[in-house]
């Protein structure tokens, strides 16, 4: 009941607006409240109150206004969207991007960078600053009709500033808690008058992390990020538009598992005997243009390449011995390319397009674990192995969009797109037991070390296909208040993975999820207040999970359909300009994420184990932000933001000893506009400074940090200040 009664206290109080830019006098330009919001992912670039999609749009003003570093300081804002893993990677409605559970092939959630597509690491170790950003808009529920392959839960959309032909310098200091440090610059102008305008930013960002290793004597998480981008623009004609993009980012940072104790405390301490990194050296391009063939149609390319250099080491054993260690390099490259016609009449507005996307992974590995890991009999016994792993996908697909004003209130939405894809997987192990297999084991476990001991060779392909449909209508019940109702597929591929108990190929099939969107959007007041709502329901059939393989070895999995599962829910964003000086805004989000038909024979006893009614790992039930942004008349501003994630599982069981427990995050901001091109700002993340976990690993209850259990912690609080000037 307290819940209930605190999202309602909260939907009644909030609303949203931006920080103005080169504020004067602490008044908010009137036009810049009423500014309409377009929306940019879509294929149709619409504002936000004609997009039924459920979408929230953070804009640069925003960006600008509070003290937001990367991606992840972004989507704790938005509701029924979580960083999962500890801030490896998203869930959006209870789907985490690597699927439930891990299992799965290919992601549920892509990010994308300037309409280039991130790979799985380079979306939690890539160029996802907020230094010299545009827009972020986060797309919750499917994407596959839009964004095609890796959108069945939802999609990122991230879009850099372009360059324009009036110069612009924009320059930022920051000093924080943490010895954290942040400078940056992005500037531009014209090179030819009209014709030809450029625009470069570079960030650079360091912290020495909130975690000590006692035995190396050095900080255990420290943090680094390195961002150039380069951008122009060139306008031949008047009818066509071409920009480029490059961008070459530098994204690493430590360790941050902890050991926990049963009770979930902690200290900000660890004792590794090798310092764990992780993170990638990545390089985007892309190229965009657009042709405006006459006033109904228009012809668009866009062509991108990502190409990634991942590494992670970690220390297995987390202790000063050497009994376990993570050595791993790999590659990530995707090129991709999209062709859109588009029409746009006086009632129908149309768009037909074709997408090709050629996808390389490859890891090496080099790990020695404890194999107790696979069974507690085999503690002291390492497991050694080296191997070599490659992923290529082809994906190529056909699609349509549009809308058809039926009216002046009602209009048809419709859409298709289909998508067929072949992959291919090959993998090289070699498997070693450290001294040997040891004499004494029971027959089952010493057959099961000589079958994997050795080496394997892999090779698997599939190729897949479907067709996903759009249909719905929107409706105008008055001149600023839209209705609509859509049901749209989505989608992710099978695929295929080898068995690493006997060797196998294990094949699964691909994944559907139906989703059934209602929405509204309402804009009042002369546009000072929004308020959006999209009330959902998806059936998920055929849903890729993994699940145990032998009795022998119960932490070793296989993907499997294991059946269907649902999800319903609720998100609500209000946005309020009460006054020229004062912003609130605020957003409630309500999802009940849940297996409906998952069962599956224990492989010990062959009894069914039933998840039917299990809530999905990092899946909160209800997520709250709300704020203000006070604006006074001798240039001091100021604001604060609540946000709050309720508990969530870790694991697809539902122990109640993997729960990562609800949390409260406060942040706040004071201001002062110096003159009308600079401003300081201090402010405080985590003004409380509350402890709290993100994730929790723990094989079983009563475990404690002795017992080899681990978890991540969210940051405490930072205090900190930014110097910013914009010429």
């Amino acid at each position: 009941m307290i819940k209930f009664t605190t999202a309602a206290s909260v939907f009644v109080f909030v609303a949203a607006g931006a920080f103005a830019q080169g504020v004067e006098d602490g008044q908010v330009e009137e036009e810049a409240r009423q500014d309409v919001i377009i929306v940019q992912g879509t294929k149709f670039e619409q504002s936000l109150m004609e997009t039924p999609d459920s979408v929230s749009v953070v804009t640069a003003q925003e960006i600008e206004r509070e003290p937001i570093a990367d991606l992840y300081d972004i989507v704790e804002r938005i509701p029924n969207v979580t960083a999962a893993f500890g801030e490896q990677g998203f869930s959006i409605r209870g789907v985490d991007q690597r699927g439930i559970g891990g299992g799965g092939s290919g992601l549920t959630i892509t990010t994308y960078v300037d309409d280039a597509p991130l790979g799985n690491q380079t979306t939690f170790f890539g160029p996802t600053g907020s230094w010299d950003v545009e827009q972020i808009e986060v797309f919750r529920g499917p994407q596959s009709t839009n964004f095609g392959r890796n959108a069945l839960a939802g999609a990122i959309y991230i879009r850099t500033r372009d360059p324009e032909f009036e110069p612009d310098l924009r320059l930022r200091a920051e000093i924080a808690e943490a010895d954290t440090y942040q400078i940056s610059a992005a500037g531009g102008t014209a090179l030819i008058e009209d014709t030809l305008a450029f625009r470069l930013s570079g960030d650079y960002r360091e912290s020495a992390g909130f975690i000590d290793n006692t035995f190396l004597g050095e900080d255990a998480d420290a943090a680094e990020l390195s961002n150039i981008r380069g951008k122009l623009l060139f306008t031949p004609t008047e009818n066509l538009r071409i920009v480029t993009t490059t961008t070459y980012a530098e994204n690493f940072a430590g360790e941050d598992l902890v050991p926990i104790d049963a009770d979930d405390s902690f200290v900000r301490e660890v004792q590794y005997n090798r310092a764990g990194r992780e993170g990638t050296e990545t390089f985007l391009n892309a190229v965009n243009v657009t042709w405006d063939i006459n006033d109904l149609w228009q012809l668009q390319s866009i062509t991108t390449h990502q190409s990634t250099d991942y590494v992670r080491i970690e220390d297995f054993d987390a202790s000063p011995v050497d009994e376990g260690f993570l050595d791993r390099t790999g590659t990530d490259e995707a090129l991709s390319q999209e062709l859109r016609l588009k029409y746009t009449g006086d009632r129908l507005d149309a768009l037909a397009g074709l997408y090709y996307v050629d996808t390389e992974n490859s890891f090496s590995d080099e790990f020695v674990i404890d194999a107790s890991a696979l069974n507690p009999l085999l503690a002291g016994l390492l497991i050694g192995r080296d191997s070599v792993f490659e992923n290529t996908a082809e994906n190529f697909a056909l699609f349509f969009d549009g809308e058809y004003q039926v009216n002046d209130k009602l209009s048809l939405l419709f859409g298709a797109r289909y998508d067929w894809e072949e992959a291919t997987e090959t993998g090289d192990a070699t498997t070693a037991f450290i001294p040997g297999i040891p004499p004494g084991l029971p027959p089952q476990i010493t057959a099961f070390l000589q079958s994997v001991e050795g080496t394997e060779l892999s090779f698997t392909e599939g190729d897949f296909e479907a067709f996903l449909p759009k249909l719905g209508i929107q409706y105008a019940i008055a001149d600023h208040t839209n209705l609509a109702f859509v049901v749209q597929q989505g989608y992710r591929s099978g695929g295929s993975e080898l068995d690493i108990v006997d060797g196998s190929v294990n094949d699964f099939d691909p994944e559907f999820l139906t989703n059934y969107e209602f929405s509204t959007r309402s804009t009042l007041l002369d546009g000072d207040l929004r308020i959006n709502t999209n009330w959902f329901y998806g059936d998920w059939q055929d849903q890729q999970v993994p699940v145990p393989i032998d009795p022998l070895t119960p932490t070793l999995t296989r993907t499997e359909n294991a059946g269907k599962s649902s999800l319903m829910g609720v998100e609500a964003e209000v946005d309020y300009s009460v006054s020229p000086s004062l912003d609130v805004y605020g957003s409630f989000g309500y999802t009940k994420a849940e297996f409906e038909d998952f069962q599956f024979p224990d492989p010990d006893t062959g009894v069914p184990v039933i998840f039917d009614g299990n809530t999905f790992p990092f899946a909160p039930e209800f997520s709250l932000n709300a704020g203000f942004a006070k604006f006074l008349d001798n240039g001091i501003y100021y604001g604060l933001d609540v946000n709050y994630r309720d508990e969530v599982f870790t694991t697809n069981e539902n122990q109640s000893f993997n729960v990562v427990d609800a949390y409260t995050i406060v942040n706040a901001r004071i201001g002062y506009e110096i003159n009308d091109y600079s401003r300081v700002t201090v402010y405080a993340r985590n003004l409380f400074d509350e402890d709290y976990l993100t994730q929790v690993n723990r094989p079983f209850e009563g475990a404690n940090g002795v017992d080899g259990v681990n978890g991540r912690l969210g940051d405490p609080r930072v205090v900190g200040v930014r110097l910013e000037a914009n010429f």
